[in-house]
């Protein structure tokens, strides 16, 4: 079974990474700053920006991911096993049927037997 990889996974986190730092750094100043000031509206908006900045980051991530699926065999490798599932499923259920009718059979020798037994 193969595996999807994200070739550009660790520059991906990096940027995610990059981007939260900033975003925590800029909390934490407006956080200091006299509410209502300039500079605390300067890092509200700054804050605003960077939560954009990682929507728009975490969307292409879902991108790159849904790509590297469609390129590999996944689906392919995931509809196999499916399939073969459903062999094994469909051997366990004729297995189960052959066990019933040979009970079934078990009880009607029994009851002949007892029938033979009271003559």
């Amino acid at each position: 079974m193969s595996k999807a990889r994200l070739s550009n996974w660790g520059s991906w986190q990096q940027t995610r990474n990059a981007i939260a730092v900033n975003l925590g750094y800029n909390i934490e100043s407006r956080n200091r700053q006299t509410p209502g000031s300039a500079a605390e509206k300067e890092f509200s908006d700054n804050i605003n920006d960077l939560l954009k900045s990682m929507q728009v980051h975490a969307l292409s991530g879902l991108r790159q991911i849904d790509l590297e699926i469609a390129n590999s065999t996944l689906l392919e490798d995931i509809a196999a096993a499916s399939r073969d599932i459903k062999k094994e499923t469909d051997r366990i259920k004729d297995a189960t049927d052959r066990l019933d009718d040979l009970t079934r059979l078990v009880k009607k020798l029994s009851k002949l037997v007892g029938l033979f037994a009271g003559l």
